[in-house]
């Protein structure tokens, strides 16, 4: 009995970042839809202002339909990839600041909280990263 194995005869090699791109995307309007509607109760445990939260839940929902929109298309620019990654990496930046300035009046909960944003953040922009150095 033979068994055949599947061997792509072409690699797209944009795939790593076109799936990471889409990775964000969902995660982005899925928490920023998540952030908006809780954002009382969240501002609660976290020590954020629900304002704070409402804003940021409201800008995660078009950012998150824009980038699948893009990662969607047959080609992805570069311009596209580095504005994305750029857009991480400041959001990355100003977790640290926001955290180093004590500007929040944060619980443990809260801090905890844009420390895991900030690493998977930081995650999707290195491997947005090697996905880009790819192309």
């Amino acid at each position: 009995m033979a068994t055949q194995v599947y061997v792509p005869t072409t690699t797209d090699r944009s795939l790593l970042l076109r799936r990471t791109l889409q990775a964000d995307a969902v995660v982005g309007a899925v928490s920023g839809a998540a952030i908006a509607v809780m954002s009382g109760s969240l501002g609660t445990i976290l020590g954020i202002p629900s304002t704070i939260l409402l804003v940021i839940g409201l800008i995660l929902l078009p950012y998150g339909a824009w980038l699948w929109y893009q990662a969607t298309r047959p080609v992805i620019t570069h311009r596209f990839a580095w504005t994305v990654i750029g857009i991480n990496a400041l959001w990355v930046a100003e977790s640290v600041v926001v955290l180093a300035m004590g500007w929040l009046p944060l619980t443990q909960a809260g801090f905890w909280f844009i420390v895991a944003l900030a690493v998977a953040v930081a995650i999707f922009a290195e491997v947005q990263f090697l996905g880009l150095r790819r192309i």
